[in-house]
């Protein structure tokens, strides 16, 4: 009697079909795996970035570092990248200091070598800035005054002395820590950047450069419309963690006419009332 040798094609094939059935089980699961430990990481950066603004303010008179013009949460600039604004709180002082060398000193970005042609585009040594959720790093960008300002992958909302949004264009008084004296620990510092852009997510305004907002948001949910699934915040006490989109709120934004609709949340507004479009959903 013949020893049978091998496996039938109708066994290679059940075979196969068990190996496809258990990646397709599995799949998912190891792409939560690692979506949960890449948050995990992004909330450590921020938590670095709320520890690098509360050092600063140790040695500047309590004062925290400022975003750009005191108002667009995700851009450093450099010395003159923008004229001063008294409407925004943005004063010769704000407007002439290298804030990007502040953030150097911190800690948070890699000396720049002056050697190197800054474009729109140009990377940044600056992975505490990076969200690893996001495809599109930390990167230069340039500005009508021919100087560069960084734009990151977070939203950092120190120095930011009033809010701008569709319901107040005029701005109104924040809720953002601009001194260590007139903060309180459960206001943002910083967060994933949860922006809108152009009316929908991950959309591009700059043919140049796309990819500065063209993969936000950088936790995306299973959505068709591309919304997240929320962000990690840090707060002025130094706490960091997560929140779902459906409880934030379209607070701030340099942009007014909602074409830059940024996402947040905090439980103290202050004069804000936001409608109910503001909401997260």
């Amino acid at each position: 009697m013949m020893r049978r040798q091998g496996f039938t094609l109708i066994e290679l094939l059940v075979v196969v079909s068990i190996i496809a059935l258990l990646i397709a089980i599995l799949l998912p699961s190891l792409s939560r795996a690692r979506e949960v430990a890449k948050r995990s990481v992004c909330a450590a950066h921020l938590h670095e970035i709320g520890t690098a603004a509360t050092m600063y303010t140790v040695s500047n008179k309590g004062n925290y570092i400022p975003c750009a013009r005191r108002n667009v949460q995700l851009n450093i600039t450099s010395s003159g990248a923008y004229a001063s604004d008294s409407s925004k709180d943005w004063s010769k002082f704000d407007a002439a200091k290298n804030w990007i060398g502040e953030w150097e000193r911190l800690g948070t970005i890699a000396k720049i070598d002056p050697s190197i042609t800054i474009v729109d585009g140009t990377p940044v040594d600056a992975p505490v800035w990076d969200c690893p959720s996001r495809e599109f790093k930390t990167q230069y960008q340039a500005t009508s005054s021919g100087k560069p300002v960084i734009t990151t992958n977070y939203s950092y909302f120190g120095g930011i002395t009033k809010w701008y949004n569709p319901s107040n264009p005029g701005g109104i008084r924040s809720r953002s820590p601009v001194t260590v004296s007139n903060a309180r620990g459960s206001w943002v510092l910083a967060t994933d950047s949860m922006i809108k852009i152009d009316y929908a997510w991950g959309q591009g305004s700059s043919s140049s450069s796309p990819y500065a907002y063209v993969d936000l948001p950088s936790h995306k949910s299973n959505h068709a419309d591309g919304r997240p699934e929320g962000g990690n915040q840090v707060y002025v006490d130094g706490s960091a963690g997560w929140v779902d989109f459906k409880d934030t709120i379209y607070i701030h934004s340099w942009s007014t006419n909602g074409s830059r609709a940024a996402y947040m949340y905090q439980q103290d507004l202050g004069e804000y009332d936001p409608p109910a479009s503001a909401y997260g959903y």
